[in-house]
C-alpha cells in the first residue's frame, strides 16, 4: 500500500531547490492558455455570440 502512494505522488525534478524546469513552466502556460480559450468560447456560445 504504501508503494503505491509513493508511485502516486508526482515525481520531482532531480534538483534540489525544487523550482520548475522550463520546459514545465511552458507546458503549463500553453495548457492555461488552452483551458481559458475553451472557457470563453462556451460562454460566447452560450451567449449565442460565436
Amino acid at each position: 500500500m504504501a508503494r503505491l502512494l509513493a508511485d502516486a505522488s508526482p515525481r520531482r525534478d532531480k534538483r534540489c531547490d525544487g523550482r520548475p524546469k522550463q520546459r514545465e513552466i511552458a507546458m503549463n502556460s500553453i495548457i492555461y492558455i488552452v483551458g481559458l480559450i475553451v472557457v470563453v468560447l462556451f460562454v460566447l456560445s452560450f451567449l449565442g455570440l460565436r
